[in-house]
């Protein structure tokens, strides 16, 4: 019996994790903007954003990383796409005046099935999402659909989420040989004992 509530509770938490709704959905968009203020940081830090450049942020949760974005000043067109009802709303009060100046366009959707026109991105960015996809492969092959050539997919995550998300990509290697069977030519990947960082070039 104990087993099984635990088992329902974690169901319910990757769930929320995935797609934050409801009440517990609200606070768990607030606390990600300062739980993960330090992994957007370190991915911005190693990513290379030329001006005008055309981003989407896969996940973007309680809109943290597309605030930092805009801050760069580099007169960037950013979109971002969540399951989320909850993110968005939570993304829309935390951008208003760049959102009003058509400076950031956010959707709800999922990254399996994007809405957007073939190659018309620059960067894609899925910061601590990947794991949560309902078919990574798929979710994948629509960000190099998105991408322009030359452009680059940022995935990051704590590789403990990974190890017990997505097992059987632990192994850099094997994400790796993922993103190149999916079409990416160049992959580089970046780590510190909590977090791993991948580039994938088209």
């Amino acid at each position: 019996m104990i087993k099984q509530l635990y088992n329902r509770l974690m169901s319910y938490l990757i769930g929320q994790a995935e797609c934050p709704h409801g009440v517990l959905g609200r606070f768990i968009t607030l606390i990600w903007t300062v739980y993960f203020k330090k992994l957007s940081l370190w991915t911005l830090s190693h990513t290379v954003l030329e001006d005008h450049s055309k981003v989407l942020e896969i996940g973007y949760g309680g809109g943290a990383t597309i605030k930092r974005l805009v801050a760069y000043q580099k007169k960037l067109k950013i979109y971002g796409i969540d399951p989320s009802y909850n993110a968005y709303q939570r993304t829309l009060k935390n951008n208003k005046k760049a959102i009003k100046s058509k400076e950031v366009k956010l959707s709800i959707g999922k990254v399996e099935d994007l809405t957007y026109e073939t190659m018309s991105f620059d960067t894609v960015f899925a910061i601590q999402t990947h794991i949560f996809w309902s078919n990574l492969s798929q979710g994948i092959s629509e960000i190099y659909r998105v991408i322009r050539d030359g452009g680059q997919l940022i995935i990051s995550c704590e590789i403990s989420k990974i190890a017990y998300h997505q097992g059987q990509y632990a192994d850099p290697s094997i994400f790796i040989e993922l993103l190149e069977t999916i079409g990416f030519k160049k992959v580089t990947v970046l780590k510190t004992p909590m977090w791993v960082y991948y580039c994938a070039l088209k």
